[in-house]
């Protein structure tokens, strides 16, 4: 067995070539076995509705079928079981879509499962699944509940399933499931995305997930570290704040025993005041009785005037109507003799038009009959010439019939002795084109061999030449040693390093926490100011008075009802809507409450709040003209009947972020003056770390030079190595080329010398040639003569079928113009019935007795006398007007009087009720403040004597509490028990630095364990890309049959993060990168890096879907032995996905994948012939 297959068996029986994770126990070498994958075992997945099983056993396993199928969710199914979580690479858009989804005759299903069976005889599993020899290994979805795994029947998280089959070489994108694409998309890679290669095959993906694993503990923790600073801040802030608390409380004390004789004293002077008020206006309102009796005497002495001049109006009215009515009846009987006058005019002069208009008629109908005549007459002249021309034309076209099948038919004749003779020269030419073409083609296959051969030869040349010692070995190895020793010590320096740069990051971050707790708020702050400030307003106006208003908070829906779109609207008279201010001063309402656009100060005066929805309605019918009843939710009533509940708005959304900001705006400002102090107090902590960092910073990369450099010398060293014996196989394999190029030079010589003699033998033959352009000449002159007949039996043919047709038009036409003198004669007749209709009515207006003018004239004479009689009657009624209308205003001024007076008693009347209801105000007052009556109040203060100037000592007073009000305000809440919570804040202060130190010391740990994961990847990535090189150089050589190939790291001195470039020389060029070779060269080429891969990591299972698609013969042929040679071990086997009947003739066993019924797919063992049937399907 060759190298390959030998490192193959060594790394899948061997110890494993990276270093292995803590939590693994090892295995030893005799002991180790990998593990097996036995069958798959598929239910409801796709379009796999029955449960099929599909062994996967010892060799290679093909899977054959026809397009469509459902071979790709056979393999869809393998991935999805071995930890997929990507719907998308399930070609779904959700994960739901793996499940059965129905056809034509099945219903959709509402589970899929996938069952793997597994060989765990070598106890090779995670601990957690290390305890049995067999596995089995399921995923199942249920329809919108997610996905579970099982091992064993017993329940598994899908991390640990995926680094079970990770740690086996086996996941989801382990790269021993190969398909087309993935060879496409590796030829198409970058070389940064290429380096996935590198990390698959160096076993690397156990480490990359514990290192994401630690970063997401790091981040969490240092996520909490942030939190418990932040908590630290605001414990220290709110001790500060119990300790302000505790001091202000004595000082409280003594406030509240002053404020409390001031309010007894101001007490004391608005109970005086009140009680005196009102012992004057009861002395008022006695005085105010006497005048309103005297008012109410003259009242009615006037009434008795007004009646007299009111009962002689009335009889004027009834005269004054008789006449109008009079003069109406004269007028309409006027109007409609003028009328009727007119109308018999208007009809004389329409009887005299219609006379001249029916003469006219009668013209134009006389010449529409004289030309329907002759027009008939021309018709029937012209339809018995047609008749005459048919009867002889049936002959002629009979005869130009006969003439052209005769043309036809000569035509015919000689066209099959043109085909006779063409397709004898045609044959005759093609066998002696064929032969000079294989004569060409020997030619250039001899001059193309020779050519291989002499480079082959200079190869050789080159190549033996190359096989002397190389005396630089010794002083590379010398070389390593003395870097070794420096590596180390360069190390011992980093250590020391690294220990002073973790304490000063102690410190650092005590100084950093206060700064990352307040730029998170002010973060927080200005994302949610920017967030509020984007939010677009729809209001037609440029400043809307809803971003002015300033509202308190749970209002903005109840503002919002009660305004409605007039939040949107502006204060500028120019725009389309605004407020404009009304005069006066108006309060109350939510006028008091609202403030910011003086102008809606009148329509929120009119506007109460209730407390609730259902207050709202009960209350709704006590709304006067122009008043709103809301509530906090946004339900209104409105005084005309309109009633709505709350629902959210364009305006309270609004009044909302106007609101947020205010209070956002503030809060960023207090930030911004701690963020100023945090900022000082971290740059001197910072600058002691950057020194701190800058000196291992220094450590580190000296020894990563360093370490690099013994790399470099190794890699040289093992270079040199591998050169000396990539030369020697070269030579070899060059020395097969030149033998390989000689025979072929023999062959392609014979070949060149038959193909000349077959050239000779086939001679022109220029007789036939002339005989067959004779013969189409002959052709030529026969279609013409064929056309010739052809067109004049055409045209008498389109002649008679003209005259058909304008036949049967004039037959039509005829019968159209003697049904349109019919209807000229009709309409005659008409005529002179409507001529003498118009006559008479001109006979009857001549023998009227009357004329029309004196029956108008006497109708005017009787209007005029109505007139005269009517202007009397107006005169007479104006005058009892006017005595009524002085006796309304004596009467008018009289009870006006008495309303003034009236209103001063019932003024003095409410000046009584407004004392003796500020009597009751106070004494609430007293008892609201004191919980005592008014008479008990001298307990708290003496009564005092009665001040010389009332207002002012009141005033006086009222200042003076207001003043002792505003000192005690001054003070903010007082909170009684800051002493007990002092205590209890500064116990739990203890606690937040203990767990704080807590934090910090885990944040140290993962650190250094994500840099111990990092070196392990370094080494194991450095190992993998050695061992992957060597064997992609050798399988190159193997499936091109010659040439050379290599990978290089480019981008970055780091392995970790340096790209893979591939780099091959085909048999006869030079060496280049891999997307300058040619399609196949370059499928080739991809298919041999895959395989280094997989030999340099072994996975349990190789799945290849469709890779031998783009290949030829020969190279299909080569692929099929390589997969052969690596099957012979069982470690691993090989699942294959073909449609080439020569991949199928290579397998081990078949099982064809077919869909009898439609939509539902199923699985079964078939022999090669069955497979080939497939394949050409």
């Amino acid at each position: 067995m060759n190298d390959d297959l030998a490192v193959h068996e060594a790394a899948t029986q061997g110890e494993p070539t990276a270093t292995p994770s803590a939590e693994t126990p090892r295995v030893s070498s005799a002991q180790r076995r990998p593990l097996k994958f036995e069958g798959l075992r598929i239910d409801g997945f796709k379009s796999f509705a029955d449960r099929v099983d599909l062994p996967i056993e010892t060799g290679i396993t093909g899977v054959v079928g026809p397009n469509g199928c459902g071979k790709s969710n056979l393999l869809e199914a393998l991935r999805w079981a071995l930890g997929e979580r990507s719907a998308r690479n399930m070609r779904g858009d959700g994960m739901d879509d793996v499940i059965f989804a129905g056809s034509e005759r099945r219903s959709a299903r509402s589970v899929a499962e996938v069952v793997l069976s597994l060989d765990n005889a070598g106890r090779t599993a995670t601990p957690e699944f290390n305890e049995t020899d067999r596995l089995e290994v399921s995923r199942r979805i249920d329809r919108g509940q997610g996905t579970s795994y099982r091992v064993n029947g017993k329940p598994a998280r899908q991390k640990d399933v995926q680094i079970l089959f990770a740690d086996n070489a086996a996941g989801a994108t382990s790269p021993a499931i190969v398909s087309q694409g993935r060879v496409n998309k590796l030829i198409q890679d970058k070389p940064s995305d290429r380096r996935i290669v590198l990390e698959e095959a160096a076993g690397v993906s156990g480490l990359s997930s514990r290192r994401h694993e630690a970063d997401l503990r790091l981040n969490q923790t240092e996520a909490n570290l942030a939190r418990a600073d932040d908590a630290l801040v605001q414990s220290n802030e709110l001790v500060a704040s119990l300790r302000r608390q505790a001091r202000q409380v004595q000082r409280r004390r003594e406030i509240d025993g002053l404020v409390r004789d001031s309010a007894a004293h101001l007490m004391h002077l608005r109970v005086m005041d009140a009680e005196r008020a009102e012992s004057l206006a009861r002395a008022n309102h006695a005085e105010a009785d006497q005048r309103v009796e005297g008012a109410i005497l003259g009242v009615r002495a006037s009434e008795r005037s007004r009646d007299e001049a009111l009962s002689k109006v009335s009889p004027a009215r009834d005269a004054r109507a008789l006449a109008e009515t009079a003069f109406a009846r004269s007028a309409a009987r006027l109007e409609g003799i003028e009328n009727e006058a007119a109308r018999l005019v208007q009809e004389l002069q329409d009887a005299r038009r219609r006379v001249m208009e029916i003469a006219v008629d009668r013209k134009r109908v006389d010449d529409q009959m004289a030309e329907a005549s002759r027009t008939v007459e021309a018709l029937s002249s012209e339809r018995e010439e047609l008749a005459v021309e048919s009867a002889e034309a049936p002959e002629a076209i009979e005869q130009a019939s006969n003439a052209t099948e005769a043309a036809q038919d000569f035509a015919r004749l000689v066209e099959t002795e043109v085909s006779d003779l063409a397709a004898e020269a045609a044959t005759r030419q093609a066998t002696r084109a064929a032969a000079i073409r294989q004569r060409d083609e020997a030619a250039r296959r001899l001059e193309v061999v020779e050519r291989r051969l002499s480079d082959a030869e200079l190869k050789l040349q080159a190549a033996r030449g190359d096989l002397s010692e190389d005396a630089e070995d010794a002083a590379i190895a010398e070389a390593v040693e003395t870097a070794e020793v420096a590596a180390r010590e360069a190390e011992a320096a980093l250590v020391e390093c690294e220990a002073a740069l973790v304490q000063a990051k102690d410190h650092e971050a005590e100084a950093d926490a206060r700064l990352r707790a307040l730029n998170g708020k002010a973060t927080t702050v200005a994302a949610e100011i920017k967030g509020l400030e984007a939010v677009g307003s729809n209001s037609p106006s440029e400043d809307p008075v809803s971003g002015r208003l300033t509202v308190p908070a749970g209002m903005e829906m109840a503002i919002a009802s009660a305004l409605g779109d007039g939040l949107d609207a502006g204060t500028d008279p120019s725009e389309q809507t605004w407020w404009e201010g009304v005069a006066g001063d108006r309060s109350g309402g939510l006028a008091d409450q609202v403030s910011g656009v003086a102008e809606l100060r009148t329509a929120l005066a009119h506007v109460e709040i209730c407390e609730s929805d259902d207050d709202v309605f009960g209350r709704a019918h006590m709304l006067s003209a122009g008043e709103i009843l809301v509530s906090p939710s946004g339900a209104f009533a409105r005084w005309d009947g309109l009633r709505g509940r709350g629902r959210a708005s364009a305006g309270s959304e609004s009044l909302k972020r106007a609101n947020r900001l205010r209070e956002l705006r503030s809060q960023a400002d207090v930030i911004a003056s701690e963020l100023d102090v945090a900022h000082a107090e971290k740059k001197a902590a910072f600058e002691k770390l950057e020194r701190s960092r800058a000196l291992a910073d220094q450590a580190r990369r000296m020894s990563r030079q360093l370490f690099d450099d013994l790399v470099r010398l190794r890699e040289a060293l093992a270079v040199r190595a591998k050169l000396a014996e990539q030369r020697k196989s070269r030579v070899v394999i060059i020395e097969s080329e030149v033998a390989r190029a000689r025979q072929e030079r023999a062959d392609a010589s014979e070949q060149l010398l038959a193909s000349n003699q077959a050239v000779a033998e086939i001679p022109a033959d220029d007789e036939a040639s002339r005989r067959l352009e004779e013969a189409r000449r002959k052709l030529d002159a026969a279609r013409r003569e064929e056309q010739a007949t052809r067109a004049q039996f055409e045209k008498l043919r389109a002649a008679h079928a003209f005259r058909e047709q304008r036949f049967r038009a004039i037959i039509s036409q005829e019968a159209d113009w003697r049904r349109r003198l019919g209807e000229a004669t009709e309409n005659r007749s008409q005529l002179t019935a409507r001529a003498e209709e118009a006559e008479r009515i001109l006979e009857d207006a001549a023998q009227r007795p009357e004329s029309p003018a004196e029956v108008v004239e006497t109708a005017r004479a009787e209007v005029a006398a109505r007139r005269e009689e009517l202007d009397q009657a107006i005169a007479r009624q104006d005058e009892a007007e006017r005595l009524r209308e002085q006796a309304d205003n004596e009467l008018r001024a009289s009870e006006g009087k008495l309303a003034q007076l009236r209103e001063a008693r019932a003024r003095d009347l409410a000046v009584i009720e407004q004392a003796v209801a500020t009597c009751r105000v106070v004494a609430d007052q007293v008892k609201e403040r004191f919980e005592i009556e008014v008479d008990a109040l001298e307990t708290i203060a003496p009564r005092p004597d009665w001040p010389m100037d009332m207002p002012a000592a009141k005033t006086a007073a009222e200042q003076a509490l207001a003043r002792r009000e505003r000192e005690r305000d001054s003070l903010g809440a007082v909170n009684f028990l800051a002493e007990q919570e002092l205590a209890d804040q500064e116990k739990r202060l203890g606690d937040m630095e203990r767990a704080r130190s807590e934090l910090r010391d885990t944040i140290g740990k993962l650190r250094e364990q994500i840099t111990e994961i990092e070196n392990e990847a370094r080494v194991r990535l450095q190992a993998a890309f050695q061992l992957i090189d060597r064997h992609f150089g050798e399988l190159f050589v193997r499936l091109f049959g010659g040439g050379e190939a290599q990978l290089k790291l480019v981008g970055s001195e780091d392995i970790l993060s340096a790209g893979l470039e591939i780099l091959a020389s085909p048999p006869g060029k030079r060496l280049q990168v891999l997307s300058l070779l040619s399609g196949g060269e370059q499928a080739l080429t991809a298919m041999a890096l895959v395989f280094a891969a997989f030999l340099s990591n072994p996975a349990p299972i190789c799945v290849l879907d469709e890779v031998d698609a783009p290949l030829d013969d020969a190279n299909t042929d080569r692929l099929c032995r390589l997969i052969e040679q690596m099957a012979q071990n069982d470690a691993t086997r090989f699942l294959v996905v073909t449609h080439r009947p020569l991949t199928m003739a290579r397998m081990n066993r078949l099982y064809g994948v077919t869909m009898a019924e439609r939509g539902v797919s199923s699985v079964t063992r078939v022999d090669l012939d069955r497979a080939v049937e497939f394949a050409k399907e």
